[in-house]
């Protein structure tokens, strides 16, 4: 099927890709950005969720509140600066969207996060 193409203007198939049209809404396609908008990606974050019970282990550690809410997964040391541990159990870490946007700026100190997410993993393998 034939279409008007918004990017290039021109008429071409549905299927061709023009060139011309971003892969990521205002990101770059690099390798870490085509991760995290992979299967792979969704089905891991999914499995550490699972894992961490859906609560997000800074509020359980710090604040002593179960926090269910807006629960996201988190790499401690980012994917751009060690690719290889992207699908690292004890580099991910399930985090409500308030302290994942924290994780990010690096208002959260790393190694807390580390703290926490081994003492978490720790307390789901005993129980």
């Amino acid at each position: 099927m034939m279409y008007s193409c918004p990017y290039c203007g021109r008429i071409h198939p549905y299927e061709q890709d023009c060139g011309k049209r971003r892969k990521y809404r205002g990101q770059k396609d690099t390798p870490e950005n085509r991760f995290r908008h992979s299967r792979a990606w969704t089905q891991k974050s999914i499995e550490v969720r699972a894992r961490d019970k859906y609560i997000c282990a800074y509020c359980l550690e710090h604040d002593k509140v179960i926090n269910t809410r807006m629960i996201e997964a988190h790499h401690i040391v980012p994917i751009e600066e060690d690719y290889s541990m992207r699908f690292d159990n004890s580099n991910i870490i399930s985090l409500c969207r308030e302290h994942h946007e924290q994780a990010e700026k690096g208002d959260i100190n790393r190694e807390i996060l580390r703290e926490i997410a081994a003492k978490h993993e720790q307390s789901l393998s005993d129980g």
